[in-house]
């Protein structure tokens, strides 16, 4: 069988994977916007942002340090959920941003702490990657949780989630065929910058 004939290439076996992957992450925005003001949806965002830092902590090589993983898991779960809280009581929502920046100083001070302790296994320069990246995820995924709560929220929510899963499967297809600029080849080689 010739090469232009195989039905299951390295590549079409790749796009297939990519393309079930955007599907399902698809459904599960649409389920979650189906139950925006019920507890399941910020259960969802919540799940969602323990998720993303295990990924992240895998990347860092540090997702089987449980000094380091428990109380990233705890943070990035609890705080997605506190944005119900602030639909029945909006008056809370100043407290719990505040309760939230002193919950992040006091992770970084914890992680600070655990790199002291750790007699030179674990170098600062990656407790600040750590902190830095686990940081932008769990606040990503707290405000889409308080977004929710805003005035036509769901609007604000749907244009989120379309414009950033737009891009990102311009840059692949559309960077596929026509970009010359790779946007980052190292985490995604075929996406690129005229794609995005």
């Amino acid at each position: 069988m010739s090469a232009g004939l195989r039905p299951f290439t390295k590549k079409g076996k790749k796009m297939k994977t990519r393309v079930i992957t955007g599907i399902g992450i698809f459904v599960v925005a649409v389920a979650l916007l189906a139950l925006n003001f019920t507890p399941i949806f910020c259960i969802g965002i919540s799940a969602l942002s323990v998720m993303a830092c295990l990924e992240l902590l895998r990347v860092f090589g540090m997702h089987k340090d449980w000094h380091i993983s428990a109380p990233t898991y705890v943070i990035a779960g609890a705080f997605p959920l506190l944005a119900y809280v602030t639909k029945s009581r909006p008056d809370l929502s100043v407290t719990i941003i505040l309760v939230f920046a002193s919950v992040l100083f006091s992770f970084l001070v914890y992680l600070l702490g655990v790199a002291v302790f750790s007699h030179k296994k674990i170098k600062y320069a990656k407790v600040a990657e750590v902190f830095m990246s686990v940081a932008y995820v769990i606040i990503s995924f707290t405000s889409m949780a308080l977004l929710m709560y805003v005035n036509k929220g769901i609007y604000y929510f749907g244009i989120l989630i379309i414009s950033s899963w737009g891009c990102d499967a311009a840059a692949y297809f559309v960077g596929s065929k026509l970009g010359k600029h790779k946007l980052i080849p190292d985490v995604s080689p075929n996406k690129s910058v005229e794609g995005a």
